[in-house]
């Protein structure tokens, strides 16, 4: 079925923006609750710099494909910072990480503590660019938004607030503006409790793989 939307100027986006999946009705949540997305968690620009022949940092890096359904599972072995041909986002444990292109491929993941125990050596944990970092404001839990990022209605709304003809991605501000319901956050607590038991448990299976595949 079609969609429409009669939008006043007077009620255009910043920059009198006339792209039509902008005001796309099917962006927008039916029930709001009291807070928004953006009232939990900030988005974490902070960038290594890359190519640096003096810097013998190493890290492991995240693709958006090393993250599904809320577990990450790096594909890689450690790179040496001159190895690194583009931008790159620090993350740390406890955030989480959300790809802004194709949201129907579900690559949102909290950052688990055992992605930094896989390897000996010393490294950091960095991201595509393509990844929104979000971070605890006060330093609470907030594992429950990996859950509820991954639910259909909030899949949904990802998905019709995409804006671009070449790789679609959906913006800061709409991801930032979504509405969460009182009845996650009441429990949120308790969301948060298992989502960090069940994707730390996913992640220590899947390095055990590892292992034994590095043993044949």
């Amino acid at each position: 079925m079609a969609q429409h939307a009669i939008i006043r100027t007077d009620k255009l986006d910043e920059g009198f923006i006339l792209t039509p999946e902008r005001y796309d009705p099917r962006r927008y949540q039916k029930n709001n609750g009291k807070h928004n997305v953006s009232d939990f968690v900030e988005i974490v620009n902070k960038q290594i710099k890359v190519n640096n022949y003096m810097d013998d940092s190493r890290y492991v890096v995240l693709d958006t494909s090393d993250a599904y359904s809320g577990i990450i599972r790096p594909r890689k072995e450690l790179c040496e910072n001159k190895n690194i041909k583009s931008a790159k986002k620090l993350i740390q444990k406890g955030d989480v990480i959300i790809s802004r292109l194709r949201p129907y491929l579900r690559q949102v993941a909290l950052v688990d503590e055992n992605i930094f125990h896989i390897f000996e050596h010393d490294y950091s944990v960095v991201c595509s660019t393509e990844f929104f970092v979000l971070r605890s404001k006060n330093g609470e839990d907030v594992s429950f938004i990996v859950p509820f990022l991954l639910s259909a209605p909030i899949q949904e709304i990802l998905s019709f607030s995409q804006e671009g003809g070449h790789l679609p991605r959906f913006n800061q501000s709409t991801l930032m503006g979504i509405s969460i319901p009182d009845k996650i956050l009441k429990n949120r607590k308790s969301i948060s409790k298992e989502t960090t038991r069940s994707v730390r448990d996913a992640t220590k299976a899947d390095i055990n793989i590892r292992n034994q595949i590095s043993l044949c």
